[in-house]
């Protein structure tokens, strides 16, 4: 016998063919006290394998020569579980087969072994999807004992007194849960999911009720089930032997009695409301309604409820509009009709003024008739006898110095504008006044310009007193418009001319234009420049008119937009911006960044700028971008992972810029050159991860013992 006392021995064995299975019982037999306990197991077994505890128990759970737990021995006790994944049932059928990997044991008698994240825990696992409101159920909502139907997971979890606590054993039939909220009894299919859906039991998705012979459209289409079916409160709903035809539900609401007995209701109501008549054609009775008409409701004409009536209705315009004629006697015998239409009463929509002896033109057109027909003392309106001159509406302004027909030189158009008969034969603007009216000049009316005062950017000096229209001062643009530049050009080569830049069509666009620019300024436009539109840089004065005087230096306009600060200025705070870039891009479009010393190849070629030129904000609340004094060393934007091994040397001894890992490493330069079989072993093999006192881990490769013995033992 061996007898054993304080720890274990620390034995080396060199295991030799039948040796093995030979010691392993020895070892079993010496150590099967409490030591043997301790060198064998890791730990003890959780309260509900505590029966199993001990080394004689071992391959009940184990595979001898195997590492781990042998899962067909945990179905051989977990039979329940072992049929549901045979029959492709439940979470188990749906996972791995290793039973540990969820289930560790060994951690002591107080570990839950089958514990897990209900909150994070997928359901569809189990082969039962969660949607609709059981998602947002408990999950002891639905896992309770008292739905457990399964008689085998009832008997063994009662028996082991953990009933409450298992998932297994619930049927996924609905009625095993909503027994009791099915309002239908056997009066439909026991198939809940064919009408029902997990979003809510009381919507109905599923169902088509135009499998029943009766599609539901219009208003029945949005009507609730139980106004057809019954509702909650009043006995069981009734689905089967409903009546289809409308009187079986509509009888009592119909308004007509008898007077259309025999006649199908649909031939005139729809199904989208019982109120109005959408399938009834009223130009079938011989009188079409249109205007108007179509829009008034048939009790206006029929009267309303059951005593509505629908024939011998009387169809002249007389029957119903009589007492509403303003007209009295005056368009005796005539018809309603040949003036008014169906579509409104007011207005004559069918009479046309050209057929009396004043046909209306220009703004007669648009003039209310009204102001033309006045009403006598009776109210009514006078369309007879009314006096077609000028003078009848119009008040003469030339105190009849011009004649009494206004027509020689007023136009119905407009009264203020002469007529075509003034300007051809009356008045030559060009010939007798030296003005040729061209553009903008020839739409303005007389009184723009021929009227004393000024007004608004114009100021005109009349040359005559008296005068309706006074001749005018008219040399040059000025003796009418003002100067709205404040004489910037008065020094210009050819004077303040406005017509050099500005043309009579419209005061803007001026004709100063790029090829202008060029020539006569000093500041070409190029790139963007082109596209900007000139009050972008010539911005307004405090008194109004533009600024031409501008400075032509970037920083000039672009100040606002500069991200570098002073970085890039010279010895007199200017930055020279043309330096690195154009006007026709404001972004760099390449940059030789080879020219700063530091040359990007591999995957610093790939990198944004910003990656290494970051960004600060200045006081001012202005960014700017670090361009300069920016480090290059590795160690500036990369964190070394070897825990000061190889404190000062370069990393590029061993890395390059096309990827961090390390492409081939000659470890001929190391006091331990691979040869043999070192040359065919992973680096890993050697250079182990460890864990550093900050609790970072790093790979070891120095100092690293290169002695046989320090890998292979003794």
């Amino acid at each position: 016998g061996i007898t054993v006392s304080g720890p274990p021995p620390r034995l080396s064995l060199v295991w030799r063919g039948g040796l093995r299975a030979v010691v392993v019982l020895a070892l079993a037999a010496a150590f099967a006290g409490p030591a043997g306990a301790q060198l064998i197991s890791p730990g003890k077994l959780a309260s509900v394998h505590a029966d199993l505890e001990g080394v004689r128990n071992c391959t009940q759970c184990h595979q001898l020569g195997q590492r781990g737990i042998e899962p067909a021995k945990c179905l051989s006790c977990h039979e329940p579980l072992r049929d549901r994944i045979r029959r492709g049932e439940g979470l188990h059928a749906n996972v791995a087969r290793d039973c540990a990997g969820c289930h560790g044991d060994h951690l002591g008698r107080g570990t839950d072994i089958a514990a897990f994240d209900e909150p994070r825990f997928r359901h569809a696992l189990t082969g039962w999807t969660l949607t609709g409101e059981h998602a947002a159920l408990d999950c002891r909502s639905c896992h309770t004992p008292s739905r457990i139907t399964d008689s085998e997971v009832r008997r063994r979890k009662a028996r082991a007194g953990r009933l409450a606590d298992t998932f297994l054993g619930l049927p996924d039939a609905c009625q095993s849960c909503h027994r009791e909220d099915d309002p239908h009894t056997r009066a439909v299919s026991s198939d809940c999911g064919s009408c029902h859906t997990a979003a809510g039991w009381n919507r109905v998705s599923g169902f088509e009720h135009a499998d029943t012979g009766f599609r539901l459209v219009g208003a029945h289409a949005a009507a609730s089930c139980a106004s057809c079916h019954g509702a909650e409160g009043r006995g069981a709903a009734r689905f089967e032997g409903l009546a289809q035809t409308c009187t079986g539900c509509h009888a009592a609401e119909s308004p007509h009695g008898s007077q259309f007995a025999g006649q199908q209701c649909a031939s005139c109501h729809g199904q989208s409301a019982w109120r109005g008549v959408p399938n009834f054609r009223h130009d079938r009775t011989g009188f079409s309604l249109s205007g108007a008409h179509g829009q008034i409701a048939c009790a206006s004409c029929h009267g309303s409820g059951r005593g509505a009536s629908y024939s011998g209705t009387a169809a002249s315009c007389a029957s119903c509009h009589r007492d509403e004629s303003p007209h009295g006697e005056q368009f005796g015998g005539q018809s309603c009709g040949a003036c008014h239409g169906a579509s409104r009463w007011e207005g004559a929509a069918l009479f046309q003024h050209d057929r009396t002896a004043f046909p209306l033109t220009g703004a007669h057109v648009t003039a209310d008739c009204a102001s033309c027909h006045a009403t006598d003392a009776d109210g009514r309106q006078q369309f007879a006898g009314v006096d077609a001159g000028c003078q009848s509406c119009h008040e003469d302004a030339h105190d009849g110095s011009l004649g009494a027909d206004c027509a020689t030189c007023h136009a119905t158009a407009t009264w203020d504008r002469l007529a075509e008969t003034f300007d051809a034969t009356r008045f030559r603007h060009e010939e007798q006044t030296g003005f040729a009216l061209v553009g903008a000049h020839a739409l303005a009316d007389c009184a723009a310009c021929h009227t004393p005062g000024t007004r608004e950017g114009i100021a005109v000096t009349p040359l005559e007193e008296g005068s309706t229209f006074p001749a005018l001062a008219h040399e040059t643009c000025q003796s009418c418009h003002e100067d709205a530049h404040a004489g910037a050009f008065r020094d210009s080569p050819g004077g303040a001319d406005c017509a050099s830049c500005h043309g009579q069509d419209a005061f803007a666009p001026a004709h100063f234009d790029r090829q202008r620019h060029e020539g006569e300024t000093a500041f070409a436009l190029t790139g963007g420049h082109l596209a900007v539109p000139c009050s972008a840089c010539h911005l307004p004065r405090e008194d109004g008119p533009p600024r031409f005087e501008v400075a032509q230096a970037c920083e000039s306009c672009h100040a606002d937009l500069n991200p570098h600060g002073d970085t890039f200025a010279d010895e007199g705070g200017v930055t020279a911006c043309g330096d690195c870039h154009s006007t026709a891009l404001w972004d760099l479009a390449a940059f030789e960044h080879a020219t700063t010393g530091f040359e990007l190849t591999g995957q610093h070629a790939t990198l944004e700028c910003a990656s290494c030129h970051t960004r600060e904000e200045l006081p001012d609340g202005r960014v700017r971008q670090q361009f300069r004094g920016v480090e290059s060393a590795c160690a500036s934007c990369h964190e070394t992972p070897h825990q000061g091994q190889f404190e000062g040397q370069s990393c590029g001894a061993c890395h390059d810029t096309v990827a961090f890992t390390v492409a081939s490493f000659d470890h001929e330069a190391t006091r331990f050159p691979l040869a043999g079989a070192h040359a065919d072993v992973s680096c890993a093999s050697c250079h182990a991860e460890e864990r550093a006192s900050d609790g970072s881990t790093f790979v070891r490769f120095r100092p690293l013992p290169t002695d046989c013995a320090s890998c292979h033992g003794s």
